[in-house]
């Protein structure tokens, strides 16, 4: 072939050669966080201070600030129900799905308060008050573990709160209830209940602090009173009498005096302050 006419073809086959690959991404790198584990907050760059970037690198491309959101409380397989009133201080009436259930709290055992023919028990009002402190009109997420109901037809359930606390183990905490196992439902009794009740034993809390029952209701309402809406009162009111029905709302200036006295000294409801079973006590008082 001639000289010009082959450095003419090659002009032409140079002139019509396919456009550059695009780089192909590196299947390693780190992909964005999605919406739902990240906040993206957009700020102007004066306002966010950034390291000097390295010799030859390139600037971000965004000035936004990523801020990573908490996770909620991860919380095992369970079924929410509300809390609608507490009976004592191991069993509550939730709603579930719009039907109403007794459900009793596995692996734990609080004082009497409520059991037909049996006298209120030490600590049984302050445990009453601490369950209702925790789960009255709230959410709770019930835990089943092997058996599903009791002899008595309640719902067997661990309860925990929104914020990833178990409503048994605090009891425990509190040195408000003790350790009973049933197997063969016992998921939490090494784990957690245990140690729990060790450590409120140690600490002398609750029913580990002694057997003199008045002095030491006395502190433990003292050390609690905290985690409940009114301070339960130091001595019944006049119209007092254990078992009888002598006082009614007519004795209370106020519905949280009431409902004092309704959670220490009649959690059986004797005085019927508690008219609608709703565990409000005197509830039209102001």
């Amino acid at each position: 072939m001639h000289p010009r006419v082959l450095l003419a073809a090659t002009v032409l086959l140079t002139g019509c050669a396919a456009p550059a690959r695009a780089p192909i991404a590196d299947p390693t790198a780190t992909s964005p966080l999605p919406p739902s584990s990240a906040t993206v907050i957009a700020t102007p760059s004066p306002a966010i201070a950034t390291p000097p970037a390295a010799t030859g690198s390139r600037p971000p491309a965004s000035t936004a600030t990523v801020v990573a959101t908490p996770p909620a409380a991860q919380l095992p397989a369970c079924q929410w129900a509300t809390a609608t009133r507490v009976v004592d201080g191991d069993t509550i009436v939730v709603t579930i799905n719009g039907a109403e259930d007794r459900v009793r709290y596995i692996g734990v055992d609080t004082p009497e308060t409520v059991a037909p023919g049996e006298p209120v028990q030490p600590f049984g009002p302050e445990a009453s008050a601490l369950n209702r402190a925790l789960v009255q009109g709230k959410q709770v997420c019930l835990e089943k573990d092997i058996t599903n109901r009791d002899r008595y037809g309640r719902l067997l359930r661990y309860a925990w709160l929104a914020d990833g606390r178990l409503v048994n183990e605090e009891l425990l905490l509190a040195g408000l209830a003790t350790v009973v196992t049933y197997p063969p439902d016992v998921k939490y009794v090494e784990s957690r209940y245990l140690p729990a009740q060790r450590a409120a034993r140690e600490a002398g809390r609750g029913i580990w602090a002694g057997s003199a029952f008045a002095p030491i209701a006395t502190a433990t309402r003292a050390a609690v009173n905290g985690l409940f809406a009114t301070p339960a009162p130091a001595a019944a009111p006049a119209c007092y009498r254990p078992g009888a029905n002598g006082c009614d709302c007519r004795h209370f200036a106020t519905h949280a005096a009431a409902q004092a006295f309704h959670d220490t000294f009649d959690p059986r409801d004797d005085n019927r302050l508690d008219a609608d079973n709703d565990g409000l006590a005197c509830e039209t008082l102001p």
